[in-house]
């Protein structure tokens, strides 16, 4: 099995810079990664244009994926979709940025293409959900310009000691961290469910090398390689891996509650968190718990050391 990351390709080229500034007196000034609606550019079926017909086309693919989405999976892509369609709202992009989110978009709608109910007839498979998310801060699947996501999660092995991860995630971070090695740990993700938990980490020997580990029932799985979309330089993979020591895992019980009170849906429960960097819009790390009920689905937004930085209805 081999997983499949596309990278947030923008990054390696400086456009986080200023992205909460404005134009002023003409000047192209700002770095913001949405763009208002231009005749130039298509339209999306969910809203307005972002003013790049290739971003306008991967938002339709995300609607596509959202819609033919099996039940495991919906609630991630209407979160994710929703997201997306928000932060592509939000601010211009300089005239400069055009050519670079053009190509993003491109490569983030291709990797879309490769998971089965993205594509028309719909389909199942496993874990496909995490490929098939959308470009939002913090947002823990596939992006315009940065996506990342997994082909085929296998269902948890038999045998084995259970374990709570939102109760206790450390059994789980610091097993994958020791077989993993190095010092720091540098992954790209790390998503945690109730019983097991994976990471994409660098290889401290090949650092050009993304290795997917997966830890259930007190098991770590043999590494999965990752295949990069793009085929982004080290620099770029840098850009995107965080230290894993700098997340503090040992909040993830109490953001667990925090985000199930600040929600309130009926009958809601986490599903999943997601840690990694905010890119293309913030070059943070951050950690998203994701909270889904019959009703209703949202997410809370929290920083690396859990201080809350935004909540998604």
């Amino acid at each position: 099995m081999r997983i499949q990351v596309v990278m947030g390709l923008l990054v390696a080229a400086g456009l986080l810079a200023g992205c909460a500034k404005k134009e002023e007196g003409g000047g192209a000034t700002g770095e913001a990664r949405a763009e208002k609606p231009s005749a130039q550019s298509g339209s999306t079926t969910g809203g307005g244009s972002t003013g790049v017909k290739e971003c306008d086309d991967y938002l339709s693919a995300l609607e596509r994926c959202t819609k033919n989405a099996p039940p495991e999976a919906k609630a991630m892509q209407e979160q994710a979709l929703k997201a997306a369609r928000e932060a592509y709202a939000k601010a211009d992009v300089p005239a400069s940025v055009k050519t670079a989110w053009a190509s993003a978009c491109k490569q983030a709608a291709d990797a879309l293409s490769s998971t089965p109910y993205c594509t028309a007839g719909g389909g199942t498979a496993a874990g496909a959900g995490d490929k098939a998310g959308a470009a939002a801060p913090g947002s823990g699947a596939a992006a315009a310009p940065a996506a990342a996501g997994t082909e085929g999660a296998a269902a948890p092995a038999a045998g084995g000691t259970a374990a709570d991860l939102f109760k206790d995630p450390a059994v789980a971070i610091n097993a994958i961290k020791a077989k993993v090695g190095g010092s720091p740990v540098k992954a790209l993700e790390t998503i945690v469910y109730p019983d097991w938990a994976k990471m994409q980490a660098q290889d401290p020997k090949k650092p050009e090398n993304i290795d997917e580990y997966r830890w259930r029932k007190g098991t770590l799985e043999a590494p999965i390689p990752v295949k990069l979309s793009g085929n982004p330089d080290l620099k770029t993979i840098e850009t995107n891996l965080y230290s894993v020591d700098d997340v503090d895992f040992a909040k993830l019980p109490s953001l667990v509650d925090d985000a199930n009170k600040r929600l309130a849906y009926e009958e809601a429960k986490v599903t999943h968190i997601i840690v990694k960097r905010g890119l293309p819009f913030s070059p943070d790390v951050r950690i998203r718990v994701y909270v889904n009920s019959p009703r209703k689905s949202g997410s809370v937004e929290y920083d690396a050391k859990g201080a809350m930085v935004k909540e998604y209805k």
